[in-house]
């Protein structure tokens, strides 16, 4: 029954008329939720009631002017003290309302801070990356200006080899046996003996004359080549015709599947001929 039952039934009651009002039915504006069970704020407000009830039995029956003076004193002082007493809750309960909300304010100052570090940790690593994109970059360069001024200085720089005489003698490739002109003289003037001096190709009309000669030879080189090929290609047509006549000559009849007539040449008549006288 306890699991099934939400709220306490609070049952219906009546008072007999003539007799007190008990205590009890002052808490019957609490219910289950809202006053019940009781707290310090309710046991407060039951002594309160206590108190009340009892300052109301105390108050002077009003028979004269004193009796009635003496009760407008009484209730006003209670008056006033309720007053005070409810400007205390009222008090109490800004206080409570302001606890309530310093702790709201609090708990979203603390959430906004959070938002605010995680928004400054993601900007500060995207700088980080964004720096160390840029040194990567930045050194890239560095290399690359240092491998040119490395290259530069060796162009720049004079470089002295020791001129190895055995290497060069033993590369007939060397300045030795085939010296360049844009060098200037050769380090060997020996070699200079074996050099042959043609008339021809130290004028501008020899060598004129010398390609002109050497284009008419090229020119009878060409042809006497084309007619030796032309002789050569019909010697060989030639060779492949009586070879294909021989083996045509040298091949067998096939054999005859009919009886075949052969005919017998008729022959012609002697010719006359008419004697000389």
């Amino acid at each position: 029954e306890s699991e099934a039952q939400t709220d306490p039934f609070t049952p219906e009651h009546l008072i007999r008329p003539g007799s007190a009002i008990p205590e009890l039915l002052a808490l019957a504006t609490l219910t289950y939720g809202a006053g019940l069970p009781a707290g310090v704020a309710e046991l407060e407000m039951i002594e309160r009631a206590r108190a009340k009830r009892a300052w109301e039995a105390s108050l002077p029956q009003v028979v004269d002017e004193a009796s009635f003076a003496l009760r407008l004193k009484m209730m006003e002082d209670m008056e006033l003290k309720e007053w005070q007493e409810r400007e205390e809750e009222i008090r109490r309960l800004q206080e409570a309302r302001l606890q309530v909300l310093a702790k709201v304010i609090e708990k979203r100052e603390l959430e906004n801070e959070a938002i605010n570090n995680e928004r400054v940790a993601r900007i500060w690593q995207r700088k980080l990356q964004e720096r160390d994109a840029m040194m990567e970059k930045i050194e890239k360069r560095r290399q690359k200006a240092l491998r040119k001024l490395a290259e530069m200085r060796g162009k720049v720089e004079p470089t002295f080899a020791r001129r190895d005489v055995i290497a060069e003698y033993a590369d007939y490739g060397s300045s030795v046996y085939a010296p360049r002109a844009r060098d200037g003289l050769t380090r060997d003037r020996s070699g200079n003996t074996l050099r042959i001096e043609i008339e021809d190709l130290e004028t501008y009309q020899g060598m004129t004359a010398l390609v002109v000669s050497a284009s008419t030879k090229c020119r009878m080189l060409q042809k006497e080549h084309y007619i030796q090929e032309q002789l050569r290609l019909m010697d060989a047509k030639i060779k492949e015709r009586r070879q294909a006549t021989e083996l045509s000559d040298l091949a067998e009849e096939p054999p005859l599947r009919f009886a075949k007539k052969i005919e017998k040449a008729v022959q012609r008549p002697p010719t006359p001929r008419i004697r000389a006288p």
